[in-house]
Order: structure tokens, then sequence, then C-alpha cells
């Protein structure tokens, strides 16, 4: 459209694009539906880990592997808290979508930590003295839990451009499992469905903000976060599949198979050949113990 003043002498020029608000509300409940879909899918898979790591053991888990995919749907939260504030059209469902990540983070997600924190402190549980010195430390410790959560959605509410830096920091969520297993020599510490499938539901939404063409999230009704970003999107898809392919590759060939044998802290070896002269001191003696 055009505006124009004869008297003051000026001309303004002015384009305008109809937004679809019906496709948009398909959109964000086509949306709404799926991550609903995925939240409760991970809360099973988190039950179902929950309960494995309590018969085998759960202290082979790492804590900062948890930590990281805790930050990661706190900024999610976050980001779906923000959308709903910011324009107030169907802010009801994305509500909704918020509060199911919401509820994975605070019943099932922490639930593990807990369940990793017990088993590594057995011992202490046994004597009224250790029991409160174990108090103490996993209040210290979810302190330091909700005490960066809340830092990292403050940075970034305040600092918007660090959203994605700090998202390609978190995609590295298997590495502190992958470092842990290869320090300590364990191979089984996480079930290879709950690996799976925890990995396959949290690229959904990286790849749907940052990937898709047509996302919601494009700063015409709801905020942006900076997408689409093509490359970012295939680096949140590689660094993830990288992860999962060292995780079986350590559960296939031992979990230090990628690593020189001088990097790492010397294990006895359950499994050496035995010396030929030995086997052969040993039949010689079955064979003299028959004679006689």
């Amino acid at each position: 459209g055009k505006a124009a003043s004869g008297d003051c002498g000026w001309l303004l020029q002015f384009a305008g694009e109809e937004i679809d608000m019906q496709k948009l509300g398909r959109k964000v409940l086509i949306l709404s539906v799926i991550m609903e879909i995925l939240t409760v899918v991970q809360i099973v898979l988190f039950a179902f880990q929950i309960f494995q790591s309590a018969t085998s053991g759960g202290g082979k888990v790492s804590l900062a592997s948890l930590a990281m995919m805790i930050y990661a749907d706190v900024l999610e939260v976050w980001l779906l808290f923000a959308a709903a504030a910011h324009v107030r059209f169907m802010y009801t469902t994305l509500y909704v979508m918020a509060l199911f990540k919401f509820g994975l983070v605070s019943l099932v997600e922490i639930r593990f930590v807990l369940t990793v924190f017990r088993y590594r402190n057995e011992q202490n549980n046994a004597n009224e003295d250790g029991w409160t010195q174990v108090r103490s430390e996993l209040m210290f410790l979810y302190g330091r839990y909700h005490l960066v959560a809340m830092l990292l959605v403050i940075l970034v509410h305040a600092l918007p451009f660090l959203l994605v830096p700090l998202a390609l920091i978190l995609s590295l969520y298997w590495l502190p499992q992958i470092a842990r297993d290869a320090w300590t020599g364990n191979r089984n510490s996480l079930h290879p469905n709950f690996i799976m499938g925890t990995t396959l539901c949290r690229l959904v939404l990286p790849l749907y903000v940052w990937g898709c063409p047509a996302t919601i999230f494009n700063g015409v009704v709801y905020p942006s976060a900076g997408g689409p970003m093509f490359g970012l999107a295939l680096t949140m898809l590689i660094v993830p599949t990288v992860q999962v392919w060292l995780m079986f590759l350590q559960r296939r060939f031992g979990p230090r198979c990628f690593i020189p044998r001088g990097l790492l802290p010397h294990v006895y070896n359950y499994y050496r050949p035995v010396p030929v002269r030995e086997l052969q001191a040993l039949e010689e003696g079955r064979r003299g113990g028959t004679t006689s």
C-alpha cells in the first residue's frame, strides 16, 4: 500500500503478507501431538532403563550425561513457554507441550539421577552417619542441578544468540557416558533400546526448529530460533549419530576399543592365554596321577 501527504511532501510505501492462521494452528496442533507422544515414549524408556539399572547396578551410568539431557530438556521447556508467552495464539497447546516435557524432567530424569546416586553410595547407606553424609551430598547435587538449569535459562533469555552454541554442546550428551565406560571398563551400562529410543526422540525438535523450512519458530508469529539453518540441523543429526555408533562399538568390541592402551589405566586381564609350558606340565601331572 501507499500513504502520501501533498502538503508535507512525503510518500510512504509498505507491503504486507497475509498469515493463514488456520494453517498455522494446524501446524501447532500437529507439533503438539508429536512432541507429547515423544515425551511419553521417553518416559517409558527412562522407566525401563531405571528398572534395568536397578537390577544390574545403576552406578555405571554417567551423571554428567543425565545432567546434559536435563539441561537440554529445560531449554526446550523454556523455548515452548517463551513462545506461548510471546503470542497468545494457541498458547494453551504450547503450555501443554511444555508441561509434558517438564514432567519428564521433574518426575523421571531426576528420579534416574537419584537411582544412580543411591547405587554409588550403597556403602554409606548402611549406617546413620553415612546416611547423613549421603543426604547432604544429595542436597548439594540437587541444588547444583537446579542452579545450573536456572542460569542457563537466564543466560539464553538475556543473550538469545547463545541458544545455538548451547544446543550444540548439549547434543554431546552421550560423550560423558562413553568416556566413563572407557575409563571404568564397562560395556553394558545402558540398554541398547534406551540408547536408540532416547537419541531418536531427542533429534525431532532440533531438526524441526533448525531444519524445517516451514517451522512455526520463524519470527513471523512465534519467536525465531535462528532457523532454518540446514548446516546446524545436519550437525545436530551427525553428532548424536556418531556418539551412538561409538557406544555400540564399545558394546561389540570392548569399551576401550578406539583408545590407545597407553592412555588408559591398567586393568587386570582375566582372559590371558595360558603358557604352553604350564599346559604341558598340567597334562603330565594328570597322566602321572592316572598311572599311579
